[in-house]
């Protein structure tokens, strides 16, 4: 199962890539349940998160295009006081997708109220 990561595209299912997923969790104290997962459930798990913060997150500004998948890119969304281009996912959206997938991975939390 491949994932699509692209910013604004009309597939696309995760904000992060497996590679960007370990590469965040290089510098995480408890990766272990995501060092451990194989990519096939890390791809889940990443699809998953990105969709649960999707339907949960009141992003800020608007999506770029009415045709994308998910809610990035977006346009007039600032961080302290920076336009961000609105062809890209953010690298913090990018972190919380791998850490809340890694969450996934290691409890099932959507009996969770």
């Amino acid at each position: 199962m491949a994932l699509d990561a692209t910013a604004q595209g009309l597939t696309s299912d995760s904000y992060s890539t497996v590679a960007e997923g370990d590469t965040y969790h290089d510098n995480h104290l408890y990766a272990t349940d995501w060092t451990s997962a194989s990519v096939a459930n890390k791809e889940k798990a990443l699809k998953m998160a990105t969709r649960i913060l999707d339907e949960k997150i009141d992003w800020s500004g608007n999506k770029a295009s009415s045709t994308q998948a998910l809610a990035w890119g977006r346009t007039n969304v600032s961080d302290d006081g920076y336009n961000v281009d609105s062809t890209i996912v953010p690298q913090p959206v990018k972190n919380a997708t791998a850490e809340f997938a890694r969450h996934l991975i290691a409890a099932d939390p959507t009996g969770d109220a």
